[in-house]
């Protein structure tokens, strides 16, 4: 399952981290791709600041702090340059 740009304004991120947990098969991923924590007017594409308000920014300890509860683990965080990143989860084993 793969989340992009969107998982910042989830108003109950643990709660959608559990449902997607429940439904992820078992070597399935979840992959949330995200800005980095850097100031939105630093985040440029052709002359022009892109992306969410700084402070909606989560830096890759942020999204773990609430997805791990839901039952998922962080596998990596891999970099996307030059403003994004993806945090890669899968479903804990029992």
């Amino acid at each position: 399952m793969f989340l992009a740009n969107a998982f910042h304004g989830v108003p109950e991120q643990t709660r959608l981290s559990r449902i997607v947990a429940q439904v992820l098969a078992p070597a399935g991923r979840f992959v949330i791709v995200n800005w980095h924590k850097t100031p939105s007017e630093k985040t440029v594409v052709l002359g022009v600041p892109h992306g969410p308000k700084t402070e909606m920014r989560m830096a890759p300890d942020g999204v773990k702090a609430v997805v791990e509860p839901a039952g998922l683990s962080l596998v990596r965080v891999a970099e996307l340059p030059p403003y994004h990143y993806a945090a890669i989860f899968a479903k804990r084993q029992a």
